[in-house]
């Protein structure tokens, strides 16, 4: 994921490492807490990581032999949250070709990560700064937000996406 370290920078994949895993987890904030499926007056917003400069979606690369669950379970646990609950909820699939900063296929798995009805984001226990933000769904990135319109019932689940955007038909 943007502007974090790549799990995978001290290893030199090789050949058999054509692709990689992406595992991300939408939580959003709605803006009405008493109804929270409701976007008649505005759009949730969704979760971001910051490090003060870069914002990112909460993520992770899977490690080889890891299930989708315990990726799920680092991501939660690292926002300070619960892992999703059974049945999990797959909101967007896309798919990413190599680029400069990732030279090999990503495919990015977008799930559910639930809803928090409250602004107010845990700190930091070792700077006191929240290193998390609520992003307005306008300025999510694509793939996130394609995943809150799945989630929101705009769009049939899941979203199976090219480079953040529905193939044209």
């Amino acid at each position: 994921m943007a502007g974090t370290e790549h799990p995978f920078s001290s290893l030199n994949p090789g050949p058999l490492l054509a692709s990689e895993v992406c595992v991300t987890l939408l939580v959003w904030c709605p803006a009405d807490p008493s109804s929270p499926l409701d976007v008649g007056r505005a759009w949730p917003r969704g979760l971001q990581v910051t490090n003060g400069v870069d914002t990112d979606t909460p993520g992770v690369v899977m490690q080889p032999g890891e299930s989708v669950r315990a990726a799920l379970a680092r991501i939660a646990g690292a926002l300070g949250l619960h892992a999703p609950a059974e049945p999990l909820n797959l909101l967007a699939v896309d798919q990413r070709p190599p680029t400069r900063e990732v030279p090999r296929d990503q495919f990015v798995l977008v799930f559910d990560g639930g809803w928090m009805p409250t602004e107010a984001l845990p700190v930091c226990g070792s700077c006191d700064e929240s290193h998390l933000r609520w992003e307005p769904y306008e300025t999510l990135p694509p793939t996130m937000a394609e995943a809150l319109r799945v989630r929101m019932g705009a769009v049939d689940p899941p979203s199976v996406l090219w480079q953040g955007e529905r193939p044209r038909e």
